[in-house]
C-alpha cells in the first residue's frame, strides 16, 4: 500500500506539473480520500488474488490478463453502453475508480463550466457516493475472502 501511496503522490505532482485542473481545482481532502480508498482497494484485491494462487507465475499471468482486459473494457465503455453505464458495471473496482476520476475531470474542466467536485457531490444517492461505497465495501470483502 505504501508503494500505491507513492504512486498517488507522483500522480498528483504530475497533474500539478502539467496544470491539470483536476488537481488544481478540486479540494485536496477529496483527492486524498479518493486516492487512499483506491490504494486500499487495490492492496486488498492483491491479497485476495495472492491467496487464490500457489504459484507466482500463474498469479502474475492472471493479474496481467486482468489489468489488460480492464483497460480495454474501460476504454470502450461509451461504445458498449449508448444509453448510459448501468450501475452493475461499477462492481469492478477499476471501473468505479475510473468513473470517479472521469467525473472529477469533467467537473474541474473549464470547458464544461462546472464547479470542481465538492463533498456534496458524494451525497447518498449519487453515483459518486455509490462508487465510493462499492470501493470501500470491496476492500472489506477482499480482506475477508483473502483470509
Amino acid at each position: 500500500m505504501f508503494m500505491q501511496l507513492i504512486l498517488s503522490l507522483f500522480f498528483c505532482l504530475t497533474c500539478w506539473a502539467i496544470s491539470s485542473q483536476l488537481v488544481l481545482r478540486t479540494s485536496p481532502g477529496i483527492l486524498i480520500v479518493i486516492l487512499v480508498v483506491w490504494a486500499h482497494t487495490q492492496a486488498t484485491f492483491s491479497f485476495f488474488l495472492a491467496s487464490m494462487f500457489s504459484r507466482t507465475r500463474k498469479a502474475t499471468l492472471v493479474v496481467y490478463f486482468f489489468v489488460a482486459v480492464s483497460a480495454i473494457m474501460g476504454s470502450v465503455t461509451d461504445f458498449i453502453f449508448k444509453d448510459g453505464t448501468p450501475f452493475a458495471w461499477y462492481i469492478h473496482p477499476s471501473f468505479a475508480f475510473f468513473n470517479i476520476l472521469f467525473t472529477g475531470i469533467r467537473h474541474s474542466s473549464r470547458v464544461n463550466g462546472l464547479d470542481p467536485m465538492l463533498w456534496s457531490d458524494f451525497a447518498p444517492g449519487s453515483t459518486l457516493f455509490s462508487c465510493m461505497m462499492l470501493l470501500i465495501g470491496e476492500g472489506i470483502l477482499f480482506v475477508i475472502l483473502a483470509l
